[in-house]
C-alpha cells in the first residue's frame, strides 16, 4: 500500500509516520450495562467483566494497558475475552451485549448513540495519537502523493 493510519509507531524502520491529531480512548458498553449511567468508573470496577478487544498488535488496547501501567494500575483479569478484528466488529458486538470494550471517541461518532456509550476510567485519561504512515524512499503514484501532502496539511488538533 501507498499510504495507511496507524495509532501506534511500529518498530519497521523505513516507515515514516507524520502525527495528524489525537483521540481520546474510552470504554464503550451498551446502553443497557450497569457502567452506562456513569460518566467515569474506577479501574477495579472492570473485575468479572467480559472485555473484548482487537487483534494482538491493535494500538488501542495496548495503548490502555500501557496508560494503566505507567500510572500505577491495570486491568483485571477479565474473563474469556473475544478478540476481534476491527473497530465496527468491536463495536457490533458491544451493541449485541456480548462484552465491553476500548475505542476512540472518533469511532463511535458513528455508531447509535442510543444503543452504545462512552465512559472514561478515573484519573486515567487515555490519549492516542493518530498517524498517517507511508514510505518516504518508496515511488507512489501522483494521487497518493497528493493525498499525503493534503492530510498533512489538515488543521486537525494535533496539540499534545
Amino acid at each position: 500500500y501507498d499510504v495507511g493510519f496507524a495509532g501506534q509507531k511500529s518498530d519497521y524502520g523505513t516507515l515514516h509516520y507524520v502525527k495528524i491529531t489525537r483521540d481520546e480512548i474510552v470504554l464503550v458498553v451498551p446502553i443497557s450495562h450497569r457502567f452506562a449511567s456513569s460518566d467515569e468508573i474506577d479501574v477495579s470496577q472492570l473485575e468479572g467483566e467480559k472485555i473484548l478487544h482487537r487483534e494482538n498488535g491493535s494500538g488501542t488496547y495496548e495503548t490502555v494497558k500501557a496508560v494503566l501501567q505507567a500510572n500505577g494500575s491495570q486491568l483485571p483479569s477479565a474473563p474469556a475475552s473475544i478478540s476481534l478484528g476491527s473497530t465496527q466488529a468491536l463495536l457490533s458486538a458491544v451493541d449485541a451485549g456480548v462484552g465491553i470494550g476500548f475505542v476512540t471517541l472518533r469511532a463511535i461518532e458513528h455508531h447509535a448513540p442510543t444503543r452504545v456509550t462512552a465512559v472514561r476510567i478515573v484519573g486515567t485519561p487515555v490519549m492516542r495519537d493518530l498517524y498517517i504512515v507511508y514510505e518516504p524512499d518508496r515511488k507512489i503514484s501522483e494521487n497518493a502523493q497528493t493525498f499525503i501532502d493534503y492530510v498533512e496539511q489538515l488543521e486537525i488538533d494535533k496539540s499534545t
